[in-house]
C-alpha cells in the first residue's frame, strides 16, 4: 500500500435537511474521536499530523471536508484504524461556550440553515417536475437491458471469496462557493471510469444502484457516492478492486472523458424518446430556471450561515488561552 490521500464529504445539507453518513465512514475505527467546536486552525494542525503520518507510514488517508466553507473538517486513516471528525457548534446541544452564553449566534445559524433547506425543499419539487417530463419518455425495459448489459460487461462472472462492503459518502457538497465536487480526485487513479449521460428522471441513480448490488453479491467493495441534493439519490459508485468507477456526469457535476479508457454510457441516446428535449424546450428552460434560482437562494443562506458562525468562533477563540489548546492537541493525538 502506498500513501494515498483522497478527498470526500461524509454529511450534506440538501432538500432533506442534514443529513450525515460520518457512521458508514467510521464504523471500522478503533479510535476515532468525535470534537465538537474546535477552531480550524486546530483542525488543520491535526490534520497536517496525520497527513505526515500516513506519508510516513506509506498508508490511505482520508480527508473530509466541511460541506458549508469547504474547509478540511476531519481525517481518518482507515488502515491504521483511526481518526478524528469536528463539528460545528450549531451540529450539537450547545448554547453555552466557554462559558458565555452564544445562543442568540446558534439560534440565528440555526433559524438560517432552515431557510435554506426550505428552499433547497421547494428546489425538489421543481426537480420533480423536471423529471416528470423525462420519466413519461423513457423506456424503462430498455434501461434494464442496459443495465444488465453493463453488469455482465463490467462484472462477468468474476467473484471474490468474501462479502462485498459498502461504504457511503458525498463526492460534493453545496458550499459557500456553489455546488463543489472532488471527482477528479477520488478517480484520477482508477483505470476505467464511465461517464453517465441523461436528464433527470431517465434512472441513473437505479442504473447505478443495480450495478452496485450486483458487484455486492459477487463480493467485491463499493464505495457509494450519494447526491448532496437529493440523499436518496446515487450520483456515483466506485469498485477499486476493479479499478472501475460509474458516475452521473450531468450538471452540476458535468465531465467528458479526458484519458484514454473513459467511457460514455449515454441512458438519453439509448433509452429517452428522440426529441424530448426539443419539445419540452420551453418548459424545460423554465424549470432549469426556476431551479437554478431557487438553488441559489438556499447557498446565499448558507453563505450567511458561514459567516455567522466565522464571527462566533472568532469571538470564541479569544477567549481560548493556547497552551490549553496544545494540551488538546497533545491529548488528541495521544488518543488517536
Amino acid at each position: 500500500m502506498k500513501y494515498v490521500c483522497r478527498h470526500f464529504f461524509v454529511d450534506s445539507n440538501s432538500s432533506q435537511g442534514y443529513v450525515s453518513l460520518i457512521s458508514s465512514n467510521t464504523a471500522g475505527l478503533e479510535h476515532f474521536e468525535r470534537l465538537t467546536g474546535y477552531p480550524q486552525e486546530f483542525v488543520n494542525r491535526l490534520y497536517t499530523s496525520l497527513d505526515e503520518l500516513a506519508q510516513k507510514e506509506e498508508t490511505e488517508l482520508q480527508v473530509i471536508h466541511d460541506c458549508i466553507s469547504g474547509e478540511t473538517q476531519g481525517a481518518l486513516l482507515p488502515k491504521k484504524g483511526y481518526g478524528f471528525w469536528n463539528i460545528p457548534l450549531y451540529r450539537a446541544d450547545i448554547r453555552h461556550v466557554s462559558g458565555l452564553l452564544w445562543g442568540e449566534y446558534l439560534d440565528d445559524i440555526r433559524k438560517n440553515l432552515g431557510f435554506a433547506y426550505e428552499r433547497f425543499g421547494e428546489a425538489l419539487k421543481i426537480h420533480d417536475d423536471w423529471e416528470k417530463v423525462f420519466i413519461n419518455a423513457t423506456d424503462f425495459e430498455a434501461l434494464n437491458g442496459l443495465t444488465a448489459e453493463t453488469a455482465v460487461r463490467l462484472l462477468g462472472d468474476r467473484s471474490l471469496d468474501k462479502t462485498g462492503c459498502e461504504v457511503h459518502r458525498f463526492f460534493g457538497a453545496a458550499t459557500i462557493r456553489g455546488a463543489y465536487d472532488y471527482i477528479q480526485d477520488l478517480t484520477s487513479d482508477l483505470k476505467k471510469r464511465y461517464f453517465i449521460k441523461g436528464r433527470p428522471g431517465t434512472g441513473k441513480s437505479t442504473f447505478l444502484k443495480k450495478i452496485a448490488s450486483s458487484a455486492l453479491k459477487q463480493g467485491f467493495d463499493a464505495e457509494i457516492y450519494h447526491c448532496a441534493f437529493d440523499p436518496n439519490s446515487w450520483d456515483m459508485v466506485i469498485f477499486r478492486e476493479l479499478g472501475i468507477c460509474l458516475f452521473d456526469s450531468t450538471s452540476p457535476h458535468e465531465y467528458f472523458p479526458s484519458g484514454p479508457d473513459d467511457e460514455v454510457i449515454d441512458i438519453y441516446t439509448g433509452c429517452v424518446k428522440q426529441g424530448t428535449d426539443e419539445e419540452y424546450a420551453e418548459q424545460l428552460i423554465g424549470l432549469q430556471k426556476g431551479y437554478k434560482s431557487t438553488v441559489g437562494q438556499a447557498t446565499s443562506f448558507l453563505q450567511l450561515v458561514n459567516r455567522i458562525y466565522d464571527d462566533l468562533m472568532l469571538r470564541i477563540q479569544m477567549q481560548l488561552p493556547a497552551e490549553k489548546l496544545d494540551q488538546e492537541y497533545e491529548r488528541i493525538l495521544s488518543q488517536l
